[in-house]
């Protein structure tokens, strides 16, 4: 599998966390690739096209955790595996946290933004909405959250998960034009 590594910042997204290490993990019992922000071709271009949809609705967005080089779970010693962005490859690089966003249309941190007055409800179902558009259709959202789409679960009161099904299809279904994303030499360029 080729792997694609995802841009760190462009037109309206960037980056947030560490960059994991990677290494000879015991539980699970598996070597780690370097690095977290790793993906499938199809992914990438969902995740474009999705960042630029955002971007027509006045909309920024940072993006966290992805796979790691191999397409397993982000890990480095010291640090519990990042479930569910790699699985020992049943789910490898076709899954992306990302930032809520606020009232101003922008990626903020919180514990729990939920409970924030910064949280906004409307900006936040326009991400899951838009993402569902470019196959993200395994979503989840934390325990405090009431949007309509992505599941509840554990863990994800400080950020969202966008996973796509494993298979390529709705990786383009637009409803309008999206603007074209800046080439920037070594990246995919739309």
């Amino acid at each position: 599998m080729a792997w694609y590594s995802f841009q760190h910042r462009g037109d309206n997204f960037g980056r947030y966390g560490t960059v994991d290490a990677g290494g000879e993990s015991t539980n699970p019992s598996e070597t780690v690739g370097s690095g977290d922000h790793y993906v499938t071709p199809e992914t990438a271009a969902a995740i474009y096209g999705l960042v630029s949809s955002l971007n027509n609705d006045g909309l920024s967005i940072d993006l966290g955790d992805m796979s790691s080089s191999n397409g397993s779970d982000p890990w480095q010693a010291g640090f519990a595996h990042h479930s569910g962005h790699g699985h020992n490859g049943n789910r490898s690089g076709i899954d992306v946290d990302f930032r809520y966003l606020n009232n101003n249309g922008e990626s903020f941190q919180s514990g729990n933004a939920f409970n924030s007055p910064s949280f906004s409800q409307n900006n936040n179902q326009t991400v899951y909405d838009t993402a569902d558009r470019f196959g993200f259709t395994v979503n989840y959202q934390g325990t405090s959250g009431n949007l309509t789409g992505p599941t509840q679960i554990s863990n994800h009161n400080d950020h969202g998960h966008l996973g796509r099904a494993n298979n390529n299809s709705n990786i383009t279904n637009l409803q309008r034009p999206i603007k074209s994303i800046v080439h920037r030499p070594g990246y995919m360029r739309f």
